[in-house]
């Protein structure tokens, strides 16, 4: 009679942990497609919570109602995942779009500072610190974008090209290049093929010839070829 009685226990935990188990697996293949359903299986999901967040923020007008509950969501997501980035880059929208820019830029510094992969903070930052003609900090969120979303080289040439256009912020790009970063090549020959970029090509590549690392064949060839033709 015991072992019987031990056998169903076993039994029925097994089976309890098994369920656990398929739930879990079920929600997080439902947290991006369909976070709704993700969550009744499990309400602290923080990908589903954020991604119900991000479905809710697509509204290029969100109400107050929408962006409080966005910032509901992104805060039960970083309490159920402290390290969640994206939970505090949410919460740094919602401030945004409440008005509120000092704690939307101190939130995003968080969110940013948390990876270089997440390219909504990047990308907010970057647009944030080029407006504020703060060249240096808008180059290193570039350079975190093109390290790590290839992507991201077309949206960015044009506020780059702005960027190395501008006298002060063509010291702070050749410093960046001359730290010869792997979009270096990707960047000069960009230049050549634009019309508005080849004088800026131009300066560039005399400015790193007074560097460490002087400009490469293949980055001359492209300039030459531009002017040749």
């Amino acid at each position: 009679g015991w072992r019987i009685t031990a056998l169903a226990g076993v039994v029925a935990v097994l089976g309890i942990v098994g369920w656990q188990i398929l739930a879990n697996t079920a929600a997080d293949n439902f947290a991006r497609r369909d976070p709704d359903r993700a969550l009744v299986l499990r309400p602290d999901l923080a990908a589903a919570l954020v991604a119900l967040a991000e479905s809710r923020l697509a509204d290029p007008e969100p109400s107050t109602e929408t962006i409080d509950g966005v910032a509901g969501l992104a805060t039960r997501a970083l309490l159920a995942d402290p390290l969640s980035e994206k939970a505090i880059r949410l919460l740094a929208l919602a401030a945004d779009a409440r008005g509120d820019a000092a704690g939307a830029s101190a939130l995003m510094e968080i969110a940013g500072g948390r990876t270089r992969r997440d390219a909504g903070a990047a990308i907010w930052l970057f647009d944030r610190r080029r407006n504020a003609g703060n060249f240096a900090a808008a180059l290193a969120s570039a350079d975190a974008l093109l390290r790590t979303q290839p992507d991201a080289r077309d949206p960015l040439f044009s506020p780059l090209l702005a960027i190395a256009a501008d006298p002060q912020g063509q010291a702070v790009m050749l410093e960046a290049l001359a730290a010869d970063p792997p979009w270096r090549g990707w960047f000069l020959r960009s230049l050549a093929g634009d019309p508005n970029g080849l004088p800026v090509d131009y300066s560039l590549l005399a400015g790193l010839a007074g560097t460490g690392e002087p400009a490469r064949t293949s980055e001359l060839a492209p300039y030459l070829d531009a002017v040749i033709a």
